[in-house]
């Protein structure tokens, strides 16, 4: 049950003069326990599993605990929840962060960022920037990804959260290194990987 603003800890108050939607959530538990104003006027009555499973979500864990040793060591994450407005469903990106650290009650704070909710006036992803719109969708795809510079010797530019669990990498660490560093292959993925980059956007070999 989410605990709404009237009967909210007093170390929540703070929180509700955010114009940002902002939940609190027991990392262990996976259960609301404090949304704000802001919060509470765009999610309406969705609990937490509405929010993370809507149309238009998207996510890398399926339960939120999965993130705390991320989060512990400080690294992006990023979710899309799904939120009505005007009896329409809209994507909203949100950035999780520890609220509280201690071992026996880490709690995940969730903010919304309002600037990646679409206009009523436009079309549902519209709204978003285009590298807004890639960082969502990166980070948050439960599949492995690496973003990787061809003309760079294959030098990795990023990771998703999924790749560095898969790999065993921080995203710091990938991008210090070459993706034939990875590969099988060696140094003869390289040309590979080049006429990979010559291919339409969408094709793959």
């Amino acid at each position: 049950m989410i605990e709404s603003s009237a009967t909210q800890r007093p170390e929540y108050r703070a929180l509700d003069l955010l114009t940002a939607p902002v939940w609190v959530i027991e990392g262990r538990e996976n259960e609301v326990v404090f949304a704000n104003k802001a919060a509470e006027q765009l999610s309406a009555k969705s609990d937490l599993h509405e929010l993370r499973h809507g149309s238009h979500s998207a996510y890398a864990e399926e339960h939120l605990a999965a993130y705390l040793p991320a989060l512990r060591a400080c690294e992006p994450i990023v979710e899309i929840w799904t939120l009505h407005r005007n009896g329409e469903a809209v994507p909203l990106s949100c950035q999780l962060s520890l609220l509280d650290q201690s071992p026996q009650n880490e709690q995940i704070l969730v903010e919304g960022i309002l600037a990646s909710l679409p206009s009523a006036s436009v079309s549902r992803l519209s709204g978003l920037a285009e590298h807004g719109l890639y960082d969502q969708l990166f980070h948050s795809n439960g599949a492995p990804m690496l973003l990787i510079d061809p003309a760079a010797d294959g030098l990795i530019v990023d990771a998703n959260l999924a790749a560095c669990r898969f790999y065993g990498y921080t995203r710091e660490s990938f991008c210090r290194i070459h993706t034939w560093e990875l590969n099988a292959l060696g140094r003869q993925v390289l040309p590979i990987m080049s006429e990979v980059a010559k291919l339409p956007g969408g094709t793959a070999p």
